[in-house]
């Protein structure tokens, strides 16, 4: 019986590798397994969050993190979801990180805008492209322009700095509309 004990437990640990030694204070990756993040697209999201550092040891293959309070799920992680962080020594390649949102009082996050780039008309809707402070130029998003405040200083600016585009985009809206309503009624009586 010991004879297969043995057999068995050398041909189940072929496959296996000894957990990583991890101690307190180093910095590590956390798979973004199960942990849910605002990226629109889980395809298109990181697939390693952090770094993070470790604040401690939880039994021999948990370990308790150091997350940001905007994380809202439970900090302790099994080994098999940490990796390793090896710092950039290329310094050409620093990304500053950028800076955690601002909480408002009903739980909702809040970013500032640094700047508005451009409009245009989607789906007969205004949209801005906006600049977020503190990201770089491959986070610029799309927002409608009812997600902004008129009287935010960014959209007061882009209006005096372009007040053409911004007007000219919400005029083509209301002739697109306006034809689209005539091209209904012109269905209707037809049939």
């Amino acid at each position: 019986m010991s004879i297969a004990q043995d057999l068995q437990e050398k041909y189940a640990n072929e496959h296996r590798t000894p957990a990583p030694p991890f101690k307190p204070g180093e910095l590590v990756l956390l798979k973004r397994v199960n942990v849910k993040t605002d990226r629109p697209s889980d395809k298109l999201d990181f697939k390693l969050l952090g770094p993070f550092k470790i604040i401690r040891a939880v039994g021999n293959s948990a370990f308790r993190l150091a997350l940001p309070s905007t994380m809202h799920i439970h900090p302790t992680f099994h080994v098999s979801l940490l990796e390793r962080y090896y710092p950039n020594t290329l310094p050409a390649r620093q990304i500053a990180p950028p800076p955690d949102p601002i909480v408002a009082d009903d739980g909702d996050k809040l970013w500032h805008v640094e700047k508005i780039l451009k409009s245009r008309l989607f789906r007969r809707r205004l949209q801005f492209l906006i600049r977020w402070e503190g990201y770089d130029a491959s986070e610029d998003q799309w927002i409608s322009h009812d997600e902004l405040m008129d009287d935010d200083p960014t959209v007061l600016e882009f209006y005096a700095k372009y007040p053409t585009s911004a007007i000219n985009a919400a005029k083509r809206a209301a002739v697109q509309q306006h034809a689209f309503g005539l091209q209904n009624q012109m269905r209707r009586s037809s049939s």
